[in-house]
């Protein structure tokens, strides 16, 4: 969830500095108005959440207040859906991810097709034919109750560290922007969402994200436009500087697990990033279930795939944007910015300049972004903590106590976010640690989730260890690739992967100048001693070496012939963690199941747990077996099986070649 979105939202960025804990006067002009419109970010969810609040005030089920009675429509949903991936993380990283690195993670949006069958085909017929209430109580149904409080304890924490870290980074990048203390930005942006929360319940919360979406969408949009606009006279030149510093990669086949992005950790590795997130988080699940019927449910997937290509789309364009403009004189390098996430906002500014209003337009909607994702984060946690807990210690308690518990579980989980955002402003070098493992516990979330829809031998006892297994395998593996280590320049494990930027000789003379001001002495001030430095490494154009240096200097990265084997598991690509998350829980739960099915206590599961395409495979294949691991249900349709058709009871036509089946298993029909 970085930078880029873990799958995108998630990117660790210790390879340079995000962070700043520097508090100084705003070097970005802002205008009044654009100060009025960025406000507006923050009062939008107030104002949706009291309207919801006052014609709903007389709620009477907590299913009402925690999912919406089931009643949503598919546009606002799907746009939730869609904010619940996005945050100011994702809209300011992934240019920069482009800027860096280069195209080649867009490789990721073709997979969203395959994610996008499997979703609608395979995992929200299981939750809709069960009637979930909360995502997690498939686990009590499924395996035991252990299971779920498990599943439901890292989702929690997973949910927690992730808003934290997302309202931390917003109010250090805005009050970087606007000149405003980042505590106070921080307090407030605490209160709205909780505010906004506690009123509104599920149906406010995802009126207003729909709607943070659209001002996100718009912004993003307007930005493109007008860089595009920009640059319209020497298209051609600034194209070029893109393709030569080999900034536009898809084709890149390198089969090396450590390389951060190539054309097999962008589409197998993507793959798992989306599926686990659009199939194993508690935050989309609950969307989901959220609508009338499985019909509705599949257009909103489809819907919500749409939206995530045009917005990832627009961050890569972008992100070519912001590199052309700072082609041969990197901000960073030169001191005007103090770190690469400032880079769009220090874009934009320039882009906008004599343009009133729309660099606060643009600030709203990267506010809007982050808004959308904590609220959701509340919302999930609310409803989780009130079904999987609550309700279950007090089975007879009202619905109306019911909702209270929930309201007030939203003001504790605000207030504990705000003590943890203080904490994260003081432990800056763990933060990138943090944000990988939030990303890397999406696939152990899918992992035990496709245990219960696609294996029914998988028990209870074996999806636990096989869970907690993968977990500590990736977590050990996540801190010792950020040790640091001597083993390269950047002091870590995993290679520095970044292409080099060229550099102008008019922008070190640039470089000097504000160096000179400033009364900085970091490195060499002296021309000819810059001029020396970067020749060295053949990255400077003058006027004597006019065009910018081969390919082969830009686009290698120093594998350390040297690496012990350990070493080398450690160097693997961030892009890899959930797809080793969810086939770990998979293979460890699958084995360990089998070691403990002689102490199951329960052998058959009820056959609406199983996702009905595998189900009808598995009775295909050892249809004895299923007799032994599957319930019958009278409430729920009869197959018969033969070799290529499933009947309904009381039908005639059998094919007569084959045998007849062993035993009949009830699944439920989906329509």
């Amino acid at each position: 969830m970085e930078g880029l979105m873990y799958p995108n939202s998630i990117v660790s960025y210790r390879n340079h500095t995000i962070f700043s804990n520097r508090i100084t006067p705003s070097p970005y002009h802002l205008h009044s108005w654009d100060y009025v419109i960025f406000s507006f970010a923050f009062l939008l969810p107030v104002l949706v959440s009291s309207i919801f609040g006052f014609f709903e005030r007389n709620r009477k089920s907590s299913e009402e207040y925690l999912i919406g009675r089931r009643e949503m429509s598919v546009f606002p949903v799907s746009l939730s859906l869609f904010s619940g991936f996005i945050s100011g993380v994702t809209i300011l990283g992934n240019p920069v991810e482009i800027y860096l690195y280069g195209t080649q993670i867009w490789v990721m949006i073709l997979t969203l097709l395959p994610v996008v069958f499997m979703l609608v085909h395979f995992y929200l017929p299981v939750y809709f034919n069960m009637e979930l209430n909360s995502p997690f109580e498939y686990f009590e149904r499924r395996f035991s109750r252990t299971t779920r409080i498990l599943v439901s304890i890292v989702s929690l924490a997973q949910m927690m560290i992730y808003m934290t870290l997302v309202v931390h980074f917003t109010t250090i990048v805005s009050s970087k922007v606007i000149g405003i203390d980042g505590n106070i930005l921080t307090a407030v942006t605490i209160v709205v969402t909780v505010y906004s929360s506690y009123l509104g319940g599920y149906r406010g919360t995802t009126w207003t994200n729909a709607l943070q979406v659209l001002i996100l969408i718009g912004s993003l949009l307007t930005a493109v436009v007008l860089g595009l606009l920009s640059i319209s006279q020497d298209f051609k030149i600034q194209w070029n500087h893109v393709i030569v510093e080999n900034r536009f990669q898809i084709f890149n086949f390198d089969p090396d697990p450590s390389a951060r992005s190539t054309v097999w950790t962008s589409s197998i590795g993507g793959y798992f990033v989306w599926i686990s997130f659009y199939g194993g988080a508690q935050t989309q699940i609950q969307r989901f279930i959220s609508l009338p019927n499985l019909r509705t449910a599949k257009r909103a997937a489809y819907l919500n795939i749409s939206y995530l290509v045009i917005l990832l789309s627009i961050c890569f364009v972008l992100g070519l944007l912001v590199f052309a403009n700072y082609f041969g004189c990197d901000p960073v390098k030169i001191g005007t910015v103090d770190s690469f996430i400032e880079l769009v906002p220090k874009y934009i500014e320039n882009l906008y300049k004599g343009h009133v209003g729309l660099y606060g337009f643009f600030l709203a909607g990267i506010l809007c972004a982050s808004l959308s994702t904590v609220m959701s984060c509340l919302n999930s946690m609310s409803c989780l903590l009130t079904l999987d807990y609550f309700k279950h210690w007090v089975p007879n308690i009202s619905e109306e106590r019911l909702i209270f518990l929930s309201k007030i579980m939203n003001v504790f989980l605000g207030g504990l976010s705000f003590a943890l955002v203080i904490v994260a402003q003081n432990i800056e070098q763990f933060l990138p640690l943090l944000w990988e493992i939030v990303g890397m516990s999406f696939g152990p979330m899918l992992g035990i989730f496709s245990l219960g829809i696609f294996f029914p031998w998988a028990n209870s006892k074996g999806s636990i260890v096989g869970m907690l297994s993968t977990l500590i395998l990736l977590i050990t593996a996540i801190t010792f690739s950020n040790i640091p280590t001597n083993m390269d320049e950047i002091g870590y494990i995993s290679p520095n992967q970044r292409l080099p930027l060229v550099i102008t000789e008019s922008c070190l003379e640039k470089m000097i100048l504000l160096r000179n001001r400033n009364n900085s002495f970091e490195g060499s001030n002296n021309l000819s001693s810059l001029l020396t430095q970067y020749n060295e490494k053949e990255l400077i154009i003058s006027s004597k070496n006019p065009w910018i240096p081969t390919i082969k200097s830009i686009i290698s990265w120093n594998k350390n012939q040297n690496d012990v084997i350990e070493e080398e598991i450690f160097r693997i690509s961030y892009l890899w963690y959930p797809a080793i998350g969810c086939v770990g829980t998979v293979f460890f739960g699958l084995l360990f199941s089998l070691l403990f099915i002689k102490f199951q206590k329960k052998l058959t599961v009820s056959p609406e747990c199983f996702s009905p395409p595998i189900l009808r495979l598995w009775l295909k294949w050892f249809p004895s077996h299923m007799c032994k691991w599957i319930e019958p249900d009278e409430n729920l349709m009869l197959l018969s099986y033969s070799a290529f058709s499933f009947l309904p009871r009381g039908s005639e036509k059998i094919n007569r070649k084959y045998k007849e089946p062993k035993c009949d298993v009830e699944i439920t029909p989906v329509y």
